[in-house]
């Protein structure tokens, strides 16, 4: 079984409780209030990274200038002056004043480009913290810039070798471009594709699980499991095969699959969702979904 790479955090429980840390290669978004612990946790990756995995880390400030934050985090026992004067460790504010964003056609991102191409360089770094991506953007009200420039910061940062799988970032930026307006709004509608539920809708699984619909989510783990091609079409051919060897409609069944792997009983196109995430992704959510409900 194949599993996806990870990278340890070196935070307390949270290793444990991802089976391994955060997706290696990919980028992570923290998602969270005001004060509820983001830039800590940011820190706190990047420090762990740079005294314990020999992984550099450089930290891009959009808020807060780096003599606050070093002084903010230093009662916690965090030196980030010692691992800058190591060169484990390098901070950077960037200042941006929305009052003197202009969107234009030209709008791009190649400045923060040459700044983190910088940061990165003079210390090799391996971990990279944007915090917070979405103040880039926050004078801007044209998706169409932002979502072409957060694709060639994932892209830029990939080739730079500390993050992130940028096609798959397109692919689910594409499939949530209804509901997901905003980067604000964009975990809440795209978190699925990164994180396996195990909490699934109450009200579908009252509505649609039943013995015979149990028997098919297990058939149709098994016939994946099978499957050479895991496009959405042959995806969706096998899906309707097991239902009508079941003697179900597609209907009575659509819900409760997407929910077995989605967690929701809405969401994009539901076998564009199975061929993004890919046939050991999906035999493990279809097998987590079984275990989690005990069927």
């Amino acid at each position: 079984m194949k599993f996806l790479p990870k990278t340890m955090t070196g935070i307390s429980g949270l290793d444990e409780i991802t089976m391994g840390g955060i997706p290696q290669g990919r980028p992570t978004l923290i998602c969270g209030g005001p004060g509820c612990g983001k830039t800590l946790f940011s820190i706190e990756f990047l420090v762990n990274g740079a005294t314990r995995f020999n992984e550099p880390g450089v930290f891009i400030a959009f808020e807060e200038k780096t003599e606050e934050l070093t002084t903010n985090v230093a009662s916690l026992g965090f030196d980030l002056e010692k691992l800058q004067k190591e060169k484990k460790l390098r901070l950077d504010y960037v200042r941006i004043e929305r009052n003197e964003i202009e969107e234009t056609g030209e709008y791009d991102l190649d400045g923060l480009f040459i700044r983190l191409e910088h940061a990165i360089d003079s210390i090799g770094a391996k971990r990279v913290v944007l915090d917070t991506i979405e103040n880039l953007f926050a004078g801007l009200t044209n998706q169409g810039i932002i979502r072409a420039e957060l694709r060639r910061l994932f892209l830029w940062l990939k080739e730079k070798g500390v993050t992130a799988d940028s096609k798959f970032i397109q692919h689910v930026c594409r499939l949530v471009k209804e509901k997901a307006h905003f980067i604000s709004e964009f975990w809440a509608n795209a978190s699925y594709f990164f994180i396996a539920p195990r909490v699934y809708d109450a009200e579908v699984l009252k509505k649609r699980l039943n013995d015979k619909t149990t028997d098919f989510i297990k058939e149709l783990k098994t016939a994946f499991a099978g499957l050479p091609n895991f496009t959405a079409a042959e995806t969706e051919t096998v899906f309707k095969s097991v239902a009508e060897k079941l003697g179900l409609g597609a209907g009575q069944v659509m819900q409760l699959f997407r929910v077995s792997i989605t967690g929701i009983g809405g969401g994009p196109a539901l076998f564009e969702i199975v061929e993004l995430l890919g046939k050991d992704e999906i035999n493990n959510r279809l097998q987590g979904f079984i275990t989690v409900n005990n069927l």
